[in-house]
């Protein structure tokens, strides 16, 4: 069991909505939190605020569970006196998000079963079936050795293929762990995703969502629009774009105008591009930045929506693609060598 920062979040909003401490907020919370870690993150967190270290503050020891945006929106409440405010606009950002990826998940769960299930054919066919077909076919003599060489044949061809799933698995689990330890392995990789046109699309929309939410959230704290792109460009996880956005703020803050270095970057939407240039003539930047997260808000849903309808027909034909594949290697195989007998 890991720790649950959307129930965190919601929970603490709902408290803080009583107008209670936050000290007593974070005690009841720990008493009626189900989630074990979760409990000892509300143990933890209410023994520094005793210790009179600052909610935000402490967070920062936890850098797996609050990222810099999750801090620095607290610290703001903190020094504004309006953490209610920004526990439910955290709680509103983490559902929202969670329910996107959420959906996706459960789209994912049928393709999964399935091709689950054809591995385990595959495994059963492999380790319980050719060995009795062996078995079968030695009693015929004088055709025991061609029969066994077919046989380890079709045997090679299904273990290239489980191997070459195998082979996937693992180099996805290796470029994960790289990942985590290198971010120039983290900007390759990000880099090259975005060369391919449909997941392109889909991670500009989803970082571009992300960015308007967190400016939106941030100027309406009071920061500076150069401050606001600072602490956003830590909420996105796309490597290229972060840097993008933060290659930005550096062209802002040496006095050069916003539309034009939002504008250079062709890896931004133009509409995003669009927007900020309205913003520039009618000082309107929260506005702007509502506008913008409305709409991509609305790309990402339209986008989970369709990938939910594309994928079950989809991992349907690949499941009829599977079945093909063990009849060609392993049933018509075997049934030509019956026939030669």
């Amino acid at each position: 069991m890991k720790v649950d920062i959307l129930s965190f979040t919601q929970t603490m909003s709902s408290l803080l909505c009583t107008n209670i401490s936050l000290q007593d907020a974070l005690k009841i919370e720990s008493e009626i939190e189900s989630n074990k870690k979760n409990k000892r993150l509300c143990l933890d967190l209410l023994k520094n605020i005793k210790e009179g270290f600052l909610l935000s503050e402490t967070m920062k020891k936890y850098p797996h569970f609050f990222n810099a945006f999750y801090i620095s929106l607290v610290s703001i409440g903190e020094e504004t006196g309006s953490l209610v405010s920004v526990f439910e606009k955290l709680a509103l950002y983490l559902k929202t998000k969670k329910e996107r990826e959420t959906k996706v998940i459960q789209s994912l769960l049928y393709p999964a079963i399935v091709l689950f299930s054809a591995i385990v054919v595959i495994m059963i066919v492999v380790f319980f079936v050719f060995p009795q077909m062996e078995e079968i076919f030695s009693v015929f003599a004088h055709e025991a050795e061609v029969i066994k060489k077919q046989i380890l044949k079709i045997k090679a061809n299904i273990f290239f293929i489980f191997g070459s799933f195998v082979f996937i698995f693992l180099a996805a689990l290796i470029i994960k762990y790289l990942r985590k330890k290198s971010i120039k392995v983290r900007f390759f990789t990000d880099s090259f995703l975005l060369k391919i046109p449909v997941i392109r699309k889909i991670i500009i929309i989803n970082q571009t969502t992300d960015f308007a939410f967190a400016m939106k959230l941030l100027i309406e704290s009071h920061f500076t629009f150069s401050q606001s792109m600072k602490q956003a460009a830590q909420v996105l996880s796309n490597e290229k774009y972060k840097l993008a956005i933060l290659s930005i703020n550096e062209e802002i803050v040496k006095g050069r105008s916003v539309g034009e270095c939002f504008e250079q970057y062709k890896l931004l939407p133009s509409y995003l591009n669009t927007w900020i240039k309205v913003s520039e003539y009618n000082g309107d930047v929260k506005g702007v930045f509502s506008q913008i997260y409305d709409y991509y808000s609305k790309e990402n849903t339209n986008i989970v929506n369709g990938i939910v309808i594309i994928l079950e027909p989809l991992f349907t034909i690949l499941t009829g693609l599977i079945v093909l594949l063990i009849i060609s290697q392993f049933v018509i195989p075997i049934f030509r060598l019956m026939g030669e007998i």
